[in-house]
């Protein structure tokens, strides 16, 4: 049996077995388990993801002084395959595109439902300078390679302390360590917020039509070992430095979606869309809490009342109906794992993420059930993850079959001709789906109005679902409001 009660009678004479049976065996084939060996065998959680840090610690390294080239530097027998190169061709990839495709069929969801993908301690990898705190690692790829692969939401944690990077002197630092009532403990040498945050920005002025959620983990508190600082110093300077970071290509107007003026420490509006952002000229979102002067309170919205979040162990999608249901589909719902040695340390009778974690069928139910922010740990180019929250167009889709949109038995879409008599697919103002009798795709729109709904395309997760559901009896495809538009695709109807 695998659990708590198995993992609690483990002693030292066998954690010391596994610890050479960790470093002795080779990895999985891929970007896989750290080593299946000692997870199949049910060794503690603690060593095998001890082992799984180490190894990636040195995989890294060896990546970052050019001692090896990937390929070779991967071979290192405990951690994950991290191949730079791979990053690059998931540019072209069939996942890529219609993620691509996803993302931009959300611009006009309000941030109540709108769907991110997104990393936990997106800054805490081994890709950064070796600390003790980016040896354990939730993440393996930069904050720029995350954004290549899909990823629209990052995690930030910063405080407020002396760094060698700002000449002794106190600056915001980005690190995954312990708060000011704690002294940060496990921040030694991290980089400066500004520094590591200059990709991020350089990547969205690459991209301007992509919209950033970025959530600072306020640590900003004045540490203790000065008192002559006061909490408001470091959120002041934070402002201003995200405020200088994410500015546009000829540095004329800042990219970061501010509260409007005088409504400083403002709620996340859950009605804004990343349309919204893009049209005010912006292209970053900062949530995070109230605490600071004013400057911090007029760059950020405070989220602490929009969302709700949790782990991502025991997921379950609520009931219909049920109270749970109605708080999914009115706040932004996020999830997330925690893939730390010091996880495993803290709780290690626990399940370890990689047996409670977000896996692809749990990342496909949650997208399904409207997770609104699927926060991954460890997400790497060919994560079997990235499949799994495709809920739109079927793989290799959309074809040349044809210019329309059709939803098929199996909840997918392709490219169908736009001739043929479909049901077509109607979404009401309440947010419920029908569909009509068989007609033309031409006459969708006006025959979903005559039953007071909109002839429409789901946007989300949880609207693909809803609509499957509702045409269930259906078994075949289904006319959606969207059809092909020069290189790309544009829904027909309007939120």
């Amino acid at each position: 049996m695998r659990g708590t009660e198995r993992r609690r009678a483990r002693g030292p004479a066998v954690t010391g077995m596994w610890i050479a049976c960790a470093l002795a065996l080779p990895a999985a084939a891929g970007a896989g388990p750290v080593d299946d060996a000692c997870r199949d065998s049910e060794g503690p959680a603690i060593v095998c993801v001890g082992a799984e840090k180490l190894g990636e610690r040195a995989s890294a390294e060896c990546r970052r002084t050019g001692a090896a080239g990937d390929e070779q530097c991967a071979t290192v027998p405990a951690g994950r395959r991290v191949i730079r190169a791979e990053v690059d061709e998931y540019q072209s990839s069939d996942v890529h595109r219609r993620l691509a495709l996803q993302y931009e069929l959300g611009g006009d969801v309000p941030f109540a439902n709108a769907p991110w993908l997104g990393t936990h301690n997106s800054f805490n990898t081994p890709e950064e300078l070796p600390t003790l705190s980016h040896t354990d690692s939730n993440q393996q790829l930069s904050l720029r390679d995350q954004l290549r692969i899909d990823m629209r939401k990052l995690e930030i944690d910063v405080h407020w302390l002396r760094s060698a990077h700002a000449g002794g002197d106190f600056a915001p630092v980005v690190c995954h360590g312990r708060g000011a009532d704690e002294l940060h403990a496990g921040c030694t040498t991290e980089r400066l917020l500004g520094d590591v945050m200059a990709p991020v920005a350089g990547w969205l002025r690459e991209h301007p039509d992509q919209v950033l959620l970025l959530y600072i983990e306020d640590k900003v508190d004045a540490s203790r070992l000065d008192g002559a600082v006061t909490p408001s110093d470091g959120h002041a300077e934070t402002a201003r430095v995200l405020e200088e970071t994410f500015v546009s290509a000829d540095g004329a107007r800042s990219l970061v979606y501010r509260p409007p003026a005088g409504e400083g420490c403002a709620d996340l509006p859950l009605s804004l869309t990343r349309d919204d952002v893009l049209a005010a000229g912006a292209q970053v979102v900062i949530v995070s809490g109230c605490d600071g002067d004013a400057g911090w309170r007029g760059a950020i919205f405070d989220w602490n009342d929009s969302h709700i979040e949790s782990g991502s162990g025991g997921f379950a999608c609520p009931a219909e109906g049920s109270e749970a249901r109605g708080v999914y589909d009115t706040t932004l719902v996020r999830r997330y794992e925690d893939a730390t040695w010091v996880s495993a340390a803290v709780d290690p009778g626990g399940a370890p993420y990689y047996e409670n974690g977000i896996t692809a069928p749990t990342a496909a139910d949650m997208t399904r059930c409207g997770v609104d922010l699927v926060d991954f740990d460890q997400v790497l180019p060919t994560d079997p993850r990235l499949e799994a929250v495709v809920w739109s167009w079927a793989a290799g889709e959309p074809g040349t079959a044809g210019d329309c949109a059709v939803q098929g038995a199996d909840a997918r879409w392709r490219a169908a001709g736009c001739e043929g008599r479909l049901p077509a697919a109607c979404r009401a103002p309440d947010g419920t789906w029908t569909v009509t009798r068989r007609l033309r795709f031409r006459q969708a729109a006006a025959r979903c109005a005559e039953a007071g709904a909109a002839f429409a395309v789901p946007r989300t997760g949880r609207e693909n679902d809803l609509l499957s559901r509702a045409r269930a009896a259906e078994a075949g495809d289904v006319w959606l409001a969207h059809r092909r538009a020069g290189a790309g695709w544009a829904a027909l109807d309007a939120r």
